[in-house]
């Protein structure tokens, strides 16, 4: 398992699927460079296993393989990011 590093990112899903990562952090480079290079290909969220049915804000939390040059990912976990807009009560 030497070869899986966590990362996480910051995803805002829009509607119809839209997709964007706002934010993505790594402590491994090697991992941090192999994933922000397959954010912009076609179905990267399916493959990481990122569920884009719910419009919203949410946290990200996967693992990436690094001992293949095709990426491999697990484990990914999504929770929503709650926030409060200046004016609106808590």
């Amino acid at each position: 398992m030497e070869n899986w590093k966590e990362f996480q990112a910051l995803v805002a899903i829009g509607f119809s699927g839209q997709f964007a990562v706002i934010e993505l952090e790594c402590a491994d480079d090697q991992a941090l460079s192999m994933v922000s290079g397959d954010i912009g290909d076609n179905g990267f969220a399916d493959f990481v296993g990122i569920d884009t049915e719910v419009p919203g804000l949410y946290l990200v939390k996967a693992k990436v393989n690094l001992a293949n040059t095709e990426p491999e990912y697990s484990d990914a976990e999504q929770t929503v990011v709650r926030y409060t807009l200046p004016g609106e009560a808590a």
